[in-house]
């Protein structure tokens, strides 16, 4: 598959990057910044792209799917997600790509789908805290859920940079109860492994360690 992956010079995106290229796909990478370490492989471009500028992305003109990894550190109001997102499902409609696949941290669900009582009390000091960011992030799941792609959220607890092991879990919706790290490697090989899973479109699944 052609895959374009956005974010692709963070933490996450250089190891989703490594992985599709050694499972045989060719990767489209797009970012605000370039890598210092500039991947050089013959089934590898790189463009400077922002996700805020729908212009930019006409670079997906041609992929097969999308994998957004795109975000911004820190607790900072934002709509990087939201906004990004949306362009992204603009810019699919008009190049007729079907696939997308979003990660996204699995405390979302909690101004989602928790009992009430927990939602309350969860979401009021959990969102004390991180409130713009995860109100960006529920919005940016909201922009693919409204869309007609076919779209997987894959959302995670903490990453650890532990090498892949397949010690985790990939539980439909969300996780009640605890949940346990996950390494950064699994995580890519779980995104890069079901870009062409059908049983997994329009889904939200979220990797969770084993006990």
């Amino acid at each position: 598959m052609r895959v374009a992956v956005l974010g692709a010079t963070g933490r996450l995106g250089r190891v989703v990057v490594d992985r599709a290229l050694a499972e045989g796909h060719e990767v489209v990478a797009l970012a605000r910044r370039p890598r210092a370490d500039q991947v050089r492989h013959e089934r590898y471009t790189e463009h400077q792209a922002d996700v805020m500028d729908l212009d930019s992305l006409s670079v997906l003109d041609g992929v097969d799917a999308v994998v957004f990894l795109v975000g911004r550190p820190g607790r900072s109001t934002t709509v990087v997600r939201s906004t990004g997102m949306s362009n992204v499902v603009k810019a699919a409609a008009g190049y007729g790509i079907k696939r997308v696949i979003a990660v996204s941290p699995s405390a979302v669900h909690i101004g989602r789908d928790a009992t009430l009582v927990r939602k309350a009390a969860l979401r009021f000091f959990w969102h004390k805290l991180n409130r713009n960011p995860f109100l960006d992030l529920e919005r940016m799941e909201d922009e693919l859920g409204l869309s007609d792609l076919d779209w997987t959220v894959v959302r995670t607890a903490r990453l650890t940079g532990r090498p892949a092991s397949g010690a985790f879990d990939a539980v439909p919706g969300s996780v009640r109860g605890p949940e346990r790290p996950v390494a950064l490697a699994d995580l890519a090989g779980y995104v890069v492994g079901h870009l062409d899973d059908g049983a997994l479109h329009r889904a939200v699944v979220t990797l969770t360690g084993k006990r």
